[in-house]
């Protein structure tokens, strides 16, 4: 199945080489018990966060994350989804998605 290999290919290939908030940042955007935490953060399709939302469930601050979204955007694990009104703090910014 697809997901099975992109999966094994993430845990054999991928992870190893990423950081501690990289993996972090990654595993909030792929993880669904997540989105039951703080689903006033996501849409009914796929998971698309800004970088003030992530920061929001994460407790950081948008610039300890935006960083790392970046990172993982330039080596194809998330990508850009749309501009919308961020609903942590209600400015217009880019959400970004897990590529799938």
């Amino acid at each position: 199945m697809v997901v099975d290999t992109s999966l094994e290919i993430y845990e054999r290939w991928i992870k190893p080489n990423l950081s501690e908030m990289q993996i972090l940042v990654y595993d909030v955007y792929s993880s669904k018990e997540l989105a039951n935490i703080e689903e006033k953060f996501f849409d009914s399709v796929t998971l698309s966060l800004t970088n003030g939302e992530l920061a929001h469930i994460l407790g950081k601050k948008p610039n300890e994350t935006s960083g790392r979204v970046l990172e993982l955007r330039q080596v194809g694990l998330l990508r850009l989804k749309e501009r919308r009104k961020c609903r942590a703090d209600h400015n217009n910014a880019w959400a970004v998605e897990l590529w799938k």
